[in-house]
């Protein structure tokens, strides 16, 4: 199996779409809200997974086939402009969609609503820009990760909190190696993902 392939398929796993549905199963499992019945924090998992994955790749998916923009994996600046205002949008619902759950804390719902800003300032940007969503997913999850293993010690071990924090320098690697982005490009959305992620939970701990 050649290198790229294998970077490829490692970039994929890591693919911005997932991002949120990873901080759900961060938050459900390692966090003070895995007290809630198993049932409801898998059925919160799944409402994540919907709004943030499945919806935008459906409608990723009707763009392609319908030629409107050239390429699923959005390789060039030109096609990211409506599929990340849908990305944007999706995550505003699924924040909106969380927040309806009165049981859901604050710094829970923080995570959706900061990714919900951090999705909108990089449909923005790619108006005349490519920021890494790789790197913006990935590093608002670590960060996430970091904040939680600091907050919750006893339940999110410091140790794989480091360890997602090297996979997303991983990650943020493979990106420029394939090609797909600079390393300006790649800083750019690292640093959107931690910053923005770190004041959302910041102000509502």
């Amino acid at each position: 199996m050649k290198l790229t392939t294998v970077l490829q398929s490692i970039s994929n796993v890591c693919h911005p779409l997932m991002a949120l549905t990873y901080a759900a199963l961060l938050l459900m499992f390692f966090s003070p809200l895995q007290a809630l019945p198993i049932e409801l924090r898998w059925f919160i998992i799944g409402e994540v997974a919907f709004y943030t994955l499945l919806l935008p790749m459906i409608c990723i998916t009707i763009l392609y086939k319908m030629h409107i923009i050239g390429h699923w994996a959005l390789r060039n600046r030109v096609d990211r402009a409506i599929p990340l205002g849908i990305n944007a949008l999706a995550y505003g619902i699924c924040s909106y969609v969380l927040t309806a759950h009165e049981f859901l804390p604050g710094w829970m719902l923080s995570v959706y609503w900061g990714a919900t800003v951090m999705s909108t300032i990089s449909w923005i940007i790619s108006f005349w820009w490519k920021i890494s969503a790789h790197a913006m997913g990935m590093t608002a999850v670590a960060t996430l990760s970091l904040i939680m293993s600091i907050w919750f010690p006893t339940m999110m071990p410091l140790w794989a909190a480091l360890g997602l924090i090297v996979l997303t320098g991983f990650v943020c690697s493979i990106r420029v190696y394939l090609g797909r982005h600079t390393l300006a490009q790649v800083a750019a959305g690292a640093a959107l993902g931690g910053v923005v992620m770190s004041i959302a939970m910041l102000c509502f701990h």
